[in-house]
């Protein structure tokens, strides 16, 4: 549980949509889309939060599944991302 920052980069500056490719970015919590887009230059910061709160059926447990999807565009290799938590340690 807790946020989260995520940030995608295209270090030639023409993003992952739609110049050459159609990429994008989803995470999910079960069904729930916490942050998604591809639409940018060179970079994209997203902040989310995982959990809610609740603790998930699993006796206060706090892990949450998280399911991530990252399309890039026609040039895979100009894209990095990484996550951040709120102390900015990265993930």
């Amino acid at each position: 549980d807790g946020t989260y920052t995520f940030t995608i980069t295209d270090s030639y500056g023409d993003g992952i949509c739609c110049s050459y490719g159609n990429g994008s970015f989803t995470w999910k919590e079960g069904s729930t889309t916490l942050t998604s887009g591809g639409s940018f230059s060179s970079s994209q910061t997203k902040t989310f939060t995982v959990g809610s709160g609740s603790s998930g059926g699993g006796g206060g447990s706090s892990s949450a599944d998280i399911t991530v999807t990252i399309r890039t565009d026609n040039y895979p290799s100009e894209t990095t991302w990484q996550i951040r938590n709120s102390s900015g340690q990265t993930v």
